[in-house]
């Protein structure tokens, strides 16, 4: 935990630091490779912190899932873990080499590795609920970490030394080595077309243009306080207001808890404005997932940079849905408006969500109502008069 809030930025022997009045509080799942441990972190509660032993080689990716729970990614294979207990729902073992782990929209899993699904390359092999192999994609390689898609529907590949965007075809049609990566970890594409990096044993994060040309480098270390001791920059995440997160692993095996600070959030500046690292309970952090006010019953990933919901309009509420005709309301957009006209005369209700789940605006009762936003955006709008609900999807608000 770390003061920020409104930052003064000072300069002490040439490295940015911060100063602030308010603090900073997260709530977090991470990775402990060091130890091979599941963590669950609330520094506004620690009586609800569990740690549980993950039993399985090489853990690297972790994902919110929806149902609460977090999908962890291992070296073969997968675990679905409970949120509010820790407790193992699911394992899922047999595609050995396995590197990163993406739950889908239809429920399927998406593997990445070298040489999985009886095919050699860098593969990355969608796997259903039964654990069978439903299709794949092989890519000339033999090095992959964590893969992420893009809102496009590429993929980027973390690949040793580049990070590597490929096709449905098994193509590489763009790929950009940046000096200093060495088994640089994950990559996320940004709306602007950039794309940010961690280096790995670079131990940096780095924003490149489609060119591969850098546009800002940030975390190494000439630029954070000794004590940080930047080792391997692993998983991190874009935070919604610009700030990245990171994890600073520091070797494997036991016995590095008292190295370093194993996470990290930076601010847009390159500052560091919040900071954790517990001796005590932890080895090396690998993985790092930001839970905060993300909606736990909600399936999230990261193709536009940040953590956003993905999947059906039924996933995002859970509601009895209804065709638009078969709901007896009228909806009508305005200017960071919704007006909602219902055909009869009793009460009903209605709310207005963003796509994290969270509530704009409320109405209870009869005749006409005007939901509004703060700003624009993509919503969603729920009306239900006791019977039936109409659950709709708002492409935006102006």
């Amino acid at each position: 935990m770390k003061k920020a809030g409104s930052w003064i930025l000072l300069t002490v022997c040439g490295i940015v630091v911060s100063s602030h009045s308010a603090t900073i509080m997260h709530k977090f799942v991470a990775i402990d490779e060091g130890r091979s441990n599941l963590l669950y972190v609330n520094e506004a509660d620690s009586t609800k912190n569990w740690t549980v032993p993950i039993s399985q080689n090489t853990p690297r990716d972790l994902q919110l899932i929806g149902s609460n729970r977090v999908l962890v990614g291992h070296a073969d294979g997968y675990l679905e873990v409970d949120l509010a207990t820790g407790k193992i729902l699911k394992t899922v073992t047999g595609f050995s080499g396995a590197t990163s782990a993406r739950r889908l929209e239809n429920g399927h899993t998406l593997l990445t590795g070298v040489n999985l699904a009886k095919s050699t390359g860098v593969v990355v092999a969608e796997v259903d609920s039964l654990n069978a192999v439903v299709g794949k994609i092989v890519y000339p390689g033999s090095y992959s970490r964590l893969m992420r898609q893009t809102a496009k529907g590429t993929y980027l590949i973390a690949s040793d030394t580049m990070i590597q965007e490929g096709d449905k075809t098994g193509t590489f049609f763009w790929k950009a080595p940046v000096a200093g990566f060495s088994h640089m970890w994950k990559a996320v594409r940004l709306p602007t077309g950039n794309t940010l990096i961690s280096a790995g044993y670079g131990a940096f994060m780095v924003e490149i243009d489609p060119s591969g040309a850098i546009v800002r480098k940030f975390g190494d270390k000439t630029a954070v306080p000794t004590a940080v001791h930047p080792y391997f920059y692993a998983m991190f995440q874009l935070l919604n207001n610009g700030d990245v997160v990171v994890a600073n692993w520091q070797g494997h095996g036991d016995g590095h808890g008292a190295s370093g600070i194993q996470l990290l959030e930076f601010d847009k500046t390159g500052a560091i404005v919040w900071q954790w690292s517990r001796a005590d309970m932890i080895s090396s952090l690998q993985g790092i997932l930001v839970i905060d006010s993300l909606n736990t019953s909600l399936l999230y990933d990261e193709r536009n940079g940040i953590m956003e919901p993905i999947g059906t309009v039924a996933n995002l509420v859970q509601s009895k849905s209804l065709p638009e005709n078969s709901c007896s309301f009228r909806l009508v957009q305005a200017a960071r408006s919704i007006s909602i006209m219902p055909l009869f005369a009793n009460v009903y209700t209605a709310a207005i969500y963003d796509l994290a789940g969270r509530c704009a605006q409320t109405f209870r009762g009869t005749g006409n109502a005007v939901l509004a936003v703060s700003k624009s955006g993509t919503y969603l709008i729920k009306c239900s008069d006791g019977i039936n609900t109409l659950t709709r999807k708002l492409a935006y608000v102006k």
